[in-house]
């Protein structure tokens, strides 16, 4: 077997029959059924370097693949593996004092990630082979917090009320400035060609001081690493959102996604002292103008700020350029481009779902269907609120997806680029939506449902301060006997949104006083506003009620609107270009 194996294999370059001949020198020593085994695998690494014609934004993702590129290019990478190796070896003393092999009961090999940058560098970081970690043995929790963007949002409307400046920093390699835990320290074995050995010739192995990417706990450990830090130097956590920091002078608000933080401030005292303190004791770049923020764009100034994402919008549609052109060429699915969605998708869906098995996708086009939502869904969540129906329906079908359904998420991307400099707009004046809610209110939601013949689907927008902070397009998750239990499912889905802004302001310092939230529906208004309609309700379960104690507690007012008003109607079902126009333009501006 293996000799057939280094024959057929020899036509295609002589290194790999003089490295496998090698390989099989060493194994001779072993049992025949090892030997054909890593021998197999010797040759089949070979093959795969060698057989796949890499581009020049390709990196090599493991030695073999390092070994088969031309001379000038390995050299490139080698080099910046050797930088890498410099700076977590010497900078950051990561590894410990090294201990031979044969004296560790178990050691995890270092393995090195390369990608090549948007500028064209040459990027190496140096990992743990998280895979081989044990919990309980090597770490114990490992869930770390991150910001979202309705937080995000939220802290853009504060901040250009109060005409706060906006900044931002990156850590250098944030993970491995962190400490390991004296419990959860273990030995790393190095990658081949930074190997150590003694006196005797024994490999040495080095106990890991600092967190290094790949281990499974390292996001915690860099979260409670930083978090710590500030909240010493004088910032308040929240307890409604981990990720958000207030320093207790209120003049300055820190938002964290892992490594990347964004800054909102009203002191450049206090803001020029921080940037220094934290340089001090961290490898850190700051940017002191935010013109893009995890990966949307910003524009404007501290007194009006627009967050957009079009620069994501035409990466996404480069990247299905090819796609949309053979739609084109035979659409299985029309609509126009004003909307992002026609009435015919609620049909094609249910028919995806419940229909004819031979419809569905292939295995390669259901991939294809999946990546396209999931960048849908991506830019949907940042700040496009116009497409949240079209993505909330084409998720439902990821299992069993259909030729229709791929050209209609594909008509989304279509759709964006068309659009692609809407976004949202964040004003020190306040300003109101369409005159839906009182003069002088400040946290507002409304709220709109879809009465459909199984699963309804729920729809809400809230806003502060005017500007848009918050949506969602759901389906509910029980069956709703009428169209009033549907809207009081939506409503509720909107109460626990508003419940979650209402205190994170209040933690922030700008307590709002009482929500309003908008219905289109009296009974729902009836039953939500009255205790005395309750045998109305009997069936609804009690969790979908809990507006009433927030409404007692004067926490929320619940008002009537007409349903031509209703902003949260684009959510719940496909609408005609003209009316979806009118309320996305309610919502989003053109930046």
């Amino acid at each position: 077997v293996v000799y057939i194996t280094i024959y057929s294999i020899h036509t295609l370059d002589n290194k790999v029959l003089s490295y496998t001949q090698a390989q099989l020198r060493r194994l001779e020593e072993l049992s025949m059924a090892k030997m054909v085994r890593k021998a197999y695998r010797a040759v089949y690494k070979k093959y795969k370097a060698l057989a796949v014609t890499k581009s020049n934004n390709d990196a090599p993702q493991n030695d073999a693949e390092l070994d088969a590129l031309p001379e000038s290019e390995r050299a490139e990478w080698i080099a910046s593996d050797d930088a890498e190796m410099d700076k977590v070896t010497n900078e950051r003393h990561t590894f410990g004092e090294g201990v031979p092999i044969n004296k560790v009961k178990r050691h995890i090999k270092l393995t090195f990630s390369r990608k090549v940058k948007r500028d064209g560098t040459k990027k190496s970081r140096i990992c743990v082979q998280g895979f081989r970690l044990i919990q309980g043995l090597d770490y114990g929790d490992s869930y770390s917090p991150t910001i979202e963007w309705e937080a995000i949002r939220l802290i853009f409307a504060i901040g250009t009320s109060r005409r706060m400046r906006r900044h931002s920093c990156d850590f250098a390699n944030a993970f491995c400035q962190t400490p390991m835990p004296e419990d959860q320290r273990f030995y790393v074995r190095m990658p081949k060609r930074y190997r150590t050995y003694d006196e005797n010739g024994i490999e040495l192995v080095f106990p890991l001081n600092m967190s290094l990417y790949g281990t499974v706990q390292a996001a915690l450990l860099w979260y409670e690493n930083i978090s710590q830090w500030l909240i010493d130097y004088g910032f308040h956590r929240s307890d409604t959102n981990p990720c958000v920091f207030v320093h207790k002078s209120k003049n300055m608000i820190l938002t964290l996604y892992v490594d990347d933080v964004g800054i909102w401030e009203c002191d450049s005292n206090l803001y020029e002292k921080f940037k220094t303190d934290l340089k001090r004791d961290y490898a850190v770049e700051f940017k002191d103008k935010m013109d893009e923020y995890l990966g949307a764009n910003v524009e404007g100034d501290e007194e009006c700020a627009y967050v957009h994402i079009a620069d994501y919008i035409d990466s996404m549609h480069e990247e299905f350029s090819g796609e949309i052109a053979k739609m084109n060429a035979d659409p299985e699915y029309k609509c126009d481009i004003r909307v992002p969605a026609s009435k015919h998708l609620n049909k094609i869906l249910e028919d995806a779902l419940f229909g004819e098995e031979d419809k569905t996708l292939s295995a390669e086009d259901t991939t294809l269907y999946r990546s396209v939502v999931g960048k849908l869904m991506h830019g949907m969540v940042k700040a496009r609120v116009d497409i949240g129906l079209a993505v909330g329906l084409l998720a439902r079908a990821q299992a069993k997806p259909t030729k229709a359904l791929l050209h209609a998420a594909l008509h989304a991307v279509k759709y964006l680029k068309a659009t692609r400099r809407l976004g949202l707009k964040f004003d020190s004046k306040d300003f109101t939506v369409r005159g839906l809610f009182p003069a002088g209110s400040k946290l507002n939601s409304a709220s709109d449902a879809d009465w459909g013949v199984r699963h309804s689907t729920s729809g809400f927008i809230s806003f502060l301060f005017g500007a848009l902070v918050g949506w969602a397009s759901k389906k509910q998750r029980s069956m709703a006997l009428s169209s009033t239990e549907a809207e009081i499912f939506a409503a509720s889905l909107a109460g626990v949104d508003l419940l979650y802004l209402i205190h994170l302001c209040e933690e922030i310092g700008y307590p709002m006083g009482m929500a309003n939230l908008v219905v289109d529906n009296t009974g729902a208004k009836c039953i939500l506003s009255n205790r005395t309609t309750s045998g109305h309700a009997r069936h609804i379960e009690r969790r979908y009620l809990h507006l009433r104690e927030m409404r007692e507690r004067k926490l929320v007012d619940i008002h009537f609107v007409p349903t031509d008003k209703n902003v949260a109607d684009l959510l719940t079902k496909p609408l005609e270009p003209t009316r979806f126009e009118i309320l996305r333009d309610s919502l989003l501006c053109e930046v």
